[in-house]
């Protein structure tokens, strides 16, 4: 199972004193359960937060998802494809040895054709589900696919990683 946490943030978690931050922090401090203001209530624009606050990090927009480290201790991140994908998934196809290829796809094929790369980036969440672990540069270095059959009540799970990738954990 997969875990997601969705966090919001504006400008007034980073802002100075003002009366715009002070604003908005007072009209979202009484929006707030009172278990999540005694949690979430400290502010400031000076001091640093309290130990073990959550504290965002700056990630490029493609790069987006749940971050990971591998064993050697490079920073991967886990999320859903998406059809903006098509290109990162033609290189990551192109680095795959043949064996590989054969394994995931039980042919030969030497390039992935447009109609395929659609049909992968292009998911159909009734009936399918596709995560890729992306690096800091939007490359997809990992990709596990889940097809569910509604007719014969089955699935199929395929994972298919870099080789540069394998054995990392």
């Amino acid at each position: 199972m997969l875990l997601r946490r969705r966090v919001r943030l504006n400008a007034g978690h980073f802002a100075g004193s003002g009366s715009m931050a002070g604003e908005q922090r007072s009209r979202q401090s009484s929006r707030m359960p009172d278990d999540t203001r005694s949690r979430r209530g400290y502010r400031s624009a000076t001091r640093p937060p309290p130990r073990g606050a959550l504290v965002p990090t700056a990630t490029p927009a493609r790069v987006r998802g749940d971050a990971f480290t591998t064993l050697d201790g490079r920073h991967l991140y886990l999320r859903a494809i998406e059809p903006e994908d098509a290109d990162a998934l033609r290189r990551g196809f192109a680095r795959l040895t043949p064996e590989q290829v054969r394994l995931r796809t039980f042919h030969r094929i030497a390039e992935l054709s447009p109609e395929i790369v659609d049909r992968l980036t292009r998911i159909d969440p009734q009936t399918a589900s596709a995560y890729v672990a992306v690096d800091d540069s939007g490359e997809i270095r990992g990709d596990a696919r889940l097809a569910f059959d509604p007719v014969t009540g089955t699935a199929e799970f395929g994972v298919v990683v870099d080789p540069g990738y394998t054995g990392q954990g």
